[in-house]
């Protein structure tokens, strides 16, 4: 920890964490820290400087002085300022004992990705420069996006029927609960009412390949309640327009795929409730650049391609896909 730069393990505050997805940043990482070490001095009762630090509410107000925290701006951040002082500064906070580098360093980072409230540990950023502090309190390996949800084992009678009807299902990993469905090489006598064998193991799905296969909307019923799906492929489908409605609800959809099927800049609106969308892929639809620019403001951090064919991908071992399984995704 010493040749890492980082504090002793008890010179730090201590943090209790649960699940990431269930885990405010603020809450659980940033509050604990503020209130250890600054809020014998700038609580309800002292308010030293007309600040009080031990609660959201008076961070945001700020002192006498003004707002000491700048969403978005940790260096411009009164806060950051006064807790980089060197010792023995007058201006200094804490003003008795330095606080560690490492907590210094996650409230730089909470309040350079937004200093908000709600914020959970699964949803925000965590660049190069953070990772190495998180690892001192443990939280380098901590599951994100339906890996930090729990899920029930799923229905191995269920998943044996899907598959003697020429569907491929597989796990992601050893023990995770989660599976993955491709219906890419069912026989020439498949339906899609065959998927309705599926429906028992829906809680499980995180992704679907449907390339190909003789679908069109009244398939997405079923897809759409799927509430773990994170990845979907419709390319080369009879999907329309009108079957993308039900894909609304789907809050862990991360990558899509509607190529060479028959969606138009009207169905691109169902998507736009889509929180974790991060790549669609449209090309040989009738959507249109103007299309795609009203959804890309809808969906500032979603790649839309227009023009780009992404038909098929290899998926060669357990690992890439879990990782297709994610909260982030290829082509």
């Amino acid at each position: 920890r010493k040749l890492a730069g980082l504090p002793p393990e008890k010179e730090l505050t201590r943090i209790h964490i649960a699940i990431a997805e269930a885990t405010p940043v603020y809450d659980s990482l940033i509050q604990p820290i503020l209130t250890a070490r600054c809020g014998a001095c700038h609580n309800a009762d002292r308010k030293k400087g007309g600040l009080v630090i031990t609660n959201i509410e008076g961070l945001r107000a700020g002192g006498r002085q003004g707002k000491v925290v700048v969403a978005g701006r940790a260096d411009d951040s009164e806060l950051i300022i006064r807790l980089t002082l060197p010792p023995g500064h007058t201006d200094a906070m804490p003003p008795d004992r330095a606080m560690p580098g490492a907590e210094v360093a996650m409230i730089r980072w909470w309040i350079d990705q937004g200093a908000s409230k709600e914020i959970s540990l699964a949803a925000i950023a965590r660049p190069a420069s953070i990772r190495r502090t998180l690892t001192a309190y443990g939280l380098d390996e901590l599951p994100t996006g339906i890996f930090a949800l729990p899920v029930v084992s799923p229905d191995s009678v269920a998943i044996r029927t899907a598959r003697e009807s020429g569907l491929t299902v597989l796990a992601l990993g050893s023990g995770v609960g989660y599976l993955s469905v491709d219906a890419t090489s069912v026989p020439p006598s498949w339906n899609s009412q065959s998927l309705q064998l599926l429906r028992p193991l829906a809680a499980n799905i995180a992704s679907v390949d449907l390339a190909r296969a003789p679908v069109g909307d009244s398939a997405l019923t079923l897809v759409g309640a799927m509430p773990r799906l994170t990845r979907l492929r419709l390319a080369q489908t009879q999907v329309t327009d009108a079957g993308l409605d039900a894909l609304k609800s789907l809050q862990y959809l991360a990558y899509l795929n509607l190529v060479d099927t028959d969606v138009t800049d009207a169905g691109l609106r169902a998507l736009e409730t889509l929180p974790r969308l991060s790549s669609l892929y449209l090309a040989g639809t009738q959507v249109t650049a103007g299309g795609v620019e009203r959804l890309q403001r809808a969906l500032p951090r979603t790649r839309i391609v227009l023009d780009e064919p992404t038909l098929s991908e290899p998926v060669s071992s357990t690992a890439s896909r879990r990782s297709a399984a994610g909260t982030s995704a290829r082509p």
